[in-house]
């Protein structure tokens, strides 16, 4: 799908991936690219799912590291959480002038159409670290 904002121009999305399990630098690239948008005049927003939120005594979700740390080293910058990143994407566009989306994470998800692609590779371990989730990057079951 692509986003549009109220004068139905076409907001440009970034979306920031791997293809191996963590340790790639993902949030640190969103946050790099975050800033350079905004050194550029543009109103970027970071679109994320909140992977590790913690749920909280009232049954709600709290913010996960990785939020807190987009909204500290992104001061100005809207960090929206939502699993589904059209709806996000809406959100940051309507509600919070955004005109152009960065999504972490956002490899594996093909609701959203994307300008430009980012596929962050671990140099030291290309095909991540041996072993079954969560210690390596293998998705699959041994059998037996």
């Amino acid at each position: 799908m692509v986003l549009r904002d109220g004068a139905g121009r076409k907001v440009p999305v970034i979306s920031v991936g791997n293809i191996t399990t963590g340790g790639t630098g993902k949030t640190p690239t969103v946050i790099m690219l975050a800033k350079e948008l905004q050194k550029m005049g543009r109103k970027p927003a970071v679109l994320t799912r909140g992977y590790g939120a913690p749920k909280l005594a009232d049954g709600t979700r709290g913010k996960s590291d990785e939020v807190m740390v987009i909204e500290n080293e992104c001061p100005g910058v809207p960090v929206v959480v939502n699993g589904d990143r059209v709806a996000g994407g809406r959100e940051a566009i309507e509600k919070r002038g955004a005109d152009v989306l960065v999504i972490d994470d956002g490899f594996q998800h093909r609701h959203i159409a994307r300008d430009l692609n980012i596929v962050l590779v671990d140099a030291t371990e290309p095909l991540g670290v041996p072993g079954l989730v969560p210690r390596g990057t293998c998705g699959s079951r041994r059998t037996i």
